[in-house]
C-alpha cells in the first residue's frame, strides 16, 4: 500500500547504506551519491508526496547521516587506524539500527490509497450532533448532563464537479488513542492526506428509481470509533443507502463535539469496564467451551452461563440499543429545518437496516429482535449479548458474520472445525431469513479498516493473515448484497452461492430463505 515513489526512495536508501559499508576506495563516491539521492528523494516525497509525516522522520534522519558520513569518508586520506575503525564500527551499528527503524516505520504506516467504492452514486458526508434530553449521562458526575451523540452520515450525492474529497478519517488522532498513547497524536497527522471518496455536505442525489433511499444505522465496536469501517460506509452509500454511524459517547475511544470538547472513553458509569488480563484468559477459555459444545442445547447452556458471569455487558448494551432507537426516532421526525434537513422526505424508514461490528453488532442483533422498525440487520463478529439473549427471536432478515475461531485459539488448520459458531443460538432461534458465514484467517479486527492504516496491526497480532484487500471486498459484497436483497429487492447471488470465488469464506449457511433467491 506504500506509494511507488516512496518505495523507490527506500530502495535507494537501502542501497546507499550497503554501499557505505563497503571499502571506501572503490565504493566511497558511489555511496555518497546514493546517500544524496536518497535524501533528495525522501525530502521530495515529504514535500510533494505523502506529506512531512512523522513515520518518515527516522528515514530522513538516516539519509542525512549517510550523506554526512560518506562525505567524511571521502575526505579521508592515508591508511586506516584504530580510531577510524572504531568510528566505522559504531556507525555500522547505529546506521543498521536506524535503517531497521526507518524502513519498518515507513512500511508500517503508509500513505495508502483507499479502494474505490463500486456503486454508481457519488458520496456525501456530514456530521450531526444530537442530544437526548430524556436520558441522563451516566458517565459524568453532573446530574444535569444529558446523553449527547455525534453521528457521521454517508449518503448518495450529486457531487459538484472538481470538489475535493474529504480525508477518510476526519480525526486521525483517534489512532493514537487506539495505540494507548504509545505514539503521539502528531504521528498520525499524515492520515489527513489519505483522501476517501466522500465530499462534505454536498447535495443529496435523486434516487434512480425516484423513491426515497433506504436507511442504515451502524454502531462501532466497544472502545472503537464511528469511522472504523469508513470504506464499507462509502461502498453502501455508493449503492444508494443513507448510512448513519453512531458514535456511542464514553464507550467510543473518543468523541469530538462541535464545541471542541473531546469526550474520552470512560465506560465505568455504565458498569462496563475493560476486563483485567487474568479475566481475559478466563473469558477466552469460556468462549472455547461454547464453541466446543456437542449439541445445540449444550451450546445454549454454555452461552447462558457465560452471559450470567458478565452482567455488565448487558447493562452497557442497553445504552447502545437506546442510542439506536433515539437516532431512529430523530430520523422519523426529521424536518426541512432540523439537523437532518438535507435528508427530510428522502429517507424510506420502512426500509431500515441496523448493523454493527463487535459490541455494535450485538446492539444491532438485540435491536432487530426487539424493535419492529428494523427490517434487516447484520452482526459483524459480535457475541450476541443482551438481556434474555437466549430467548431472542429475530423476525427480520439477519446475517451473522464471524472471524476464524481456529485462528483465535491457535489451532492447527487440519483440526476439525468447532461444532458451533459463537452466535449459533441466535441463528437457530431466528424465525425470519437468516445467514451465517465465517471468513478464514480473519481475526476480530479484520472487520475494520485498521489493516489499511497500518500493516503493523497484523504483526502485533491484532489482525489475522487474510489479505486486507480481499477482506474489504468480502465485507463490501456480502453486506451490500444482503441489504440490497432485503431492502432494495435487488439480486444478491453471493447469498445463494456463497464461497464461489471467495475461498476465504470457509463456512456459509442459511435458514428460512426460500423465495429470496434471484
Amino acid at each position: 500500500m506504500q506509494g511507488p515513489f516512496e518505495t523507490v526512495a527506500f530502495a535507494i536508501l537501502a542501497a546507499a547504506l550497503v554501499l557505505s559499508f563497503l571499502p571506501r576506495t572503490r565504493f566511497g563516491l558511489w555511496a555518497f551519491r546514493a546517500a544524496g539521492l536518497a535524501f533528495a528523494a525522501l525530502a521530495a516525497d515529504a514535500i510533494f508526496g505523502g506529506g512531512a509525516r512523522w513515520p518518515l522522520v527516522p528515514a530522513l534522519t538516516l539519509s542525512l547521516l549517510l550523506l554526512l558520513f560518506t562525505y567524511w569518508r571521502l575526505s579521508l586520506s592515508g591508511a586506516p587506524n584504530w580510531r577510524r575503525r572504531t568510528v566505522f564500527g559504531g556507525y555500522v551499528v547505529l546506521a543498521s539500527a536506524a535503517a531497521i527503524l526507518s524502513i519498518g516505520l515507513g512500511h508500517a504506516f503508509p500513505v495508502f490509497v483507499p479502494p474505490a467504492p463500486g456503486g454508481s452514486y457519488g458520496i456525501g458526508v456530514s456530521d450531526i450532533y444530537l442530544k437526548d434530553q430524556s436520558r441522563p449521562e451516566l458517565a459524568t458526575d453532573d446530574p444535569d448532563d444529558k446523553r449527547e451523540l455525534m453521528v457521521r452520515v454517508w449518503y448518495p450525492s450529486d457531487v459538484p464537479m472538481g470538489m475535493p474529497a474529504e480525508p477518510l478519517f476526519r480525526d486521525p488522532s483517534v489512532f493514537a488513542t487506539l495505540f494507548q498513547g504509545a505514539l503521539p497524536d502528531a504521528f498520525f497527522d499524515y492520515l489527513k492526506d489519505v483522501r476517501g471518496h466522500g465530499h462534505l455536505d454536498t447535495p443529496l442525489a435523486n434516487a434512480a428509481d425516484g423513491q426515497p433511499f433506504p436507511v442504515l444505522v451502524y454502531s462501532h465496536g466497544f472502545g472503537s470509533f464511528g469511522e472504523q469501517d469508513a470504506l464499507l460506509m462509502e461502498e453502501l452509500a455508493s449503492h444508494g443507502f443513507i448510512v448513519f454511524s453512531i458514535e456511542h459517547t464514553y464507550q467510543a475511544l473518543h468523541v469530538r463535539m462541535p464545541d471542541g470538547r473531546k469526550l474520552l472513553f470512560n465506560p465505568k458509569g455504565y458498569d462496563n469496564g475493560n476486563p483485567a488480563p487474568d479475566e481475559v484468559e478466563d473469558i477466552l477459555a469460556r468462549m472455547r467451551e461454547i464453541l466446543a459444545a456437542k449439541t445445540l442445547d449444550d451450546h445454549r447452556r454454555r452461552i447462558g452461563a457465560f452471559m450470567d458471569s458478565q452482567p455488565s455487558m448487558s447493562t452497557g448494551l442497553d445504552v447502545w440499543v437506546k442510542d439506536t432507537g433515539f437516532v431512529i426516532d430523530q430520523l422519523s421526525a426529521a424536518s426541512a429545518d432540523g439537523v437532518f434537513g438535507r435528508f427530510a422526505g428522502q429517507m424510506d424508514l420502512s426500509r431500515l437496516g441496523v448493523f454493527g461490528m463487535s459490541y455494535g453488532g450485538a446492539a444491532a442483533g438485540y435491536f432487530c429482535a426487539t424493535d419492529s422498525r428494523c427490517k434487516a440487520g447484520i452482526n459483524m463478529d459480535g457475541l450476541q449479548f443482551g438481556r434474555d439473549a437466549l430467548s431472542l427471536q429475530v423476525d427480520a432478515p439477519f446475517m451473522v458474520m464471524n472471524s476464524d475461531h481456529k485462528l483465535l485459539f491457535g489451532m492447527d488448520a487440519d483440526t476439525p472445525p468447532f461444532a458451533y459458531d459463537m452466535n449459533d443460538f441466535y441463528y437457530e432461534g431466528a424465525t425470519g431469513p437468516v445467514y451465517s458465514l465465517v471468513v478464514e484467517d480473519a481475526l476480530h479486527l479484520n472487520y475494520s479498516d485498521l489493516g489499511f492504516v497500518t500493516p503493523a496491526a497484523r504483526w502485533m497480532g491484532m489482525q489475522g493473515p487474510v489479505d486486507v484487500g480481499r477482506m474489504n471486498s468480502i465485507m463490501n459484497r456480502y453486506i451490500t448484497g444482503f441489504f440490497a436483497r432485503h431492502l432494495q429487492a435487488a439480486p444478491a447471488p453471493m447469498l445463494d452461492n456463497a464461497g464461489a470465488g471467495d475461498p476465504e469464506v470457509i463456512a456459509f449457511k442459511s435458514r428460512n430463505t426460500e423465495g429470496f433467491g434471484h
